[in-house]
């Protein structure tokens, strides 16, 4: 995939890929940062006219978004750093931002083998929720709604937390039209 990022080309190839979830893909881009690349219309991955749709949407909202994104975060909110664009004036087609090392998915805290092994222990795990309160508590302040809040979205490294797949965050007069399904409210 191509994409331009502070008027240069760069070519990512599958090899240098971190990681890929529905909407985008992420890119090793140096040494301090990735690049997230969000699957146009046209991807592979997006088979039902639904998803080409979804994701058409998507791309057109974050034209405004991502550049209005809020930039007074706190420093473990890992949010847009530059843009990447299509072409040298083209449309957004994602963004950079610090790469978070070292650290595990929040969701293996949750792990037996990780508690029976003494990966996290109990005071680990108080230091990481309250961590986890305190950035929830400022965003909140901020008037930001975590919509897409769950255990794969944030990652711990010792015992801080860093929020990541920010841009589905709901700000301003921008909603958060993503959700897992799995972390839907069942009522």
């Amino acid at each position: 995939m191509i994409a331009f990022i502070g008027g240069l080309r760069h070519d990512f190839k599958p090899r240098r890929m971190l990681g890929k979830g529905g909407e985008a893909e992420v890119y090793r881009f140096g040494r301090t940062e990735v690049v997230k690349l969000f699957k146009g219309p046209d991807h592979p991955d997006h088979a039902s006219p639904e998803e080409r749709q979804a994701a058409h949407q998507r791309l057109a909202e974050h034209q405004l978004k991502l550049p209005a994104f809020p930039s007074d975060l706190p420093d473990n909110v890992i949010g847009p750093v530059a843009l990447a664009t299509d072409g040298p004036r083209g449309p957004i087609v994602g963004y950079t931002m610090k790469r978070v090392r070292d650290a595990e998915l929040m969701y293996r805290l949750g792990e037996p083998r990780n508690r029976r092994n003494g990966v996290f222990d109990g005071a680990l795990v108080t230091r990481v929720l309250l961590d986890l309160h305190d950035t929830i508590s400022r965003l909140h302040r901020l008037s930001i709604v975590l919509g897409d809040f769950n255990d794969l979205n944030v990652l711990v490294q010792e015992d801080r937390t860093f929020f990541i797949d920010t841009d589905s965050f709901q700000f301003d007069s921008f909603p958060c039209r993503v959700y897992s399904e799995r972390f839907v409210d069942p009522v």
